[in-house]
């Protein structure tokens, strides 16, 4: 029998999460973004047949749901659920049919029923949950990074699990439209039953983590170079449909090559012509 505090499960509907996410989802992100880059690898997840997966990535953004959920049924597609702000949710109802679950975090009885969930449904199971402990939208420049103790909860719950952590971030480059980056750190097994293991250090240590793979992203990003990343996504380029179809015709007329790209015809940089690095002195 379920818990009394456990909030009822609304059941995923397999053909609708997989239709969402294969053909909705990618167009929609498309108009939205010019790139979606992988910077460095992605994990191999050791999930088997009782162990459990949690990722946390950092919240900057509306984006943090579409963005991390195509590039996980991306790279791994596994069987994801992920959290949403209860009342945010109901929003969004469609959602619960896909495996987003809500979380009431004005009432202790609220968060009692999200902690039951995730225990029913992840504890020794080969499934994942994707989660902000942020709890809340915070620009990524600013320092430190704190959680909430939720994260702290869930791992006394479900006691053995994989942790992997993700840095999200977006930035307008040369396009029109911005770019999104992803960052994966390598995945860590955590057993929560431990006698050593503290909540508040493992709370600390997972900030720290994720700080520093920001750090690392955040750098890579500053530097402008595509070529250290992976395209998994490409999206809209040029200025408008009609106007780029008029430059089109007239570079066809004219017998020159037509770039739809802003970036593609660009100056290289006043630092890149005199071979400088970008931490070089201005003279």
């Amino acid at each position: 029998m379920r818990p009394r505090s456990e909030q009822p499960i609304n059941p995923k509907i397999p053909w609708l999460k997989e239709g969402f996410m294969r053909y909705y989802v990618p167009r929609y992100l498309k108009r939205h973004f010019h790139t979606l880059y992988l910077y460095g690898d992605a994990p191999r997840i050791p999930l088997d047949d009782s162990i459990p997966l949690i990722v946390c990535l950092n919240h900057s953004s509306w984006w943090d749901l579409f963005v991390p959920a195509f590039v996980e049924h991306r790279l791994f597609h596994h069987d994801v659920y992920t959290v949403m702000d209860a009342q945010q949710l109901q929003r969004y109802a469609l959602f619960s049919k896909m495996g987003v679950l809500g979380v009431d975090r004005t009432s202790l009885q609220g968060i009692k029923a999200f902690l039951d969930t995730v225990e029913h449904l992840l504890k020794d199971q080969p499934r994942s949950l994707w989660l902000t402990p942020q709890g809340e939208m915070v620009s990524n420049y600013q320092r430190p990074i704190q959680f909430q103790p939720g994260l702290a909860h869930i791992a006394m719950r479900l006691q053995r699990f994989h942790l992997l952590l993700v840095a999200v971030h977006y930035e307008l480059w040369t396009e029109r439209l911005p770019e999104a980056f992803v960052h994966f750190s390598e995945p860590a097994f955590v057993d929560a039953s431990e006698p050593a293991w503290n909540p508040r250090m493992f709370l600390r240590q997972q900030e720290v983590r994720l700080q520093g793979l920001l750090d690392s992203l955040l750098i890579a990003v500053q530097r402008r170079d595509a070529t250290c990343f992976q395209p998994l996504l490409r999206g809209a380029s040029g200025t408008a449909p009609l106007y780029d179809a008029l430059r089109a015709l007239r570079a066809r007329w004219q017998h020159r090559p037509f770039f739809q790209e802003h970036g593609a015809v660009a100056t290289p940089s006043w630092r890149r012509r005199k071979g400088k690095s970008t931490n070089d002195e201005e003279f």
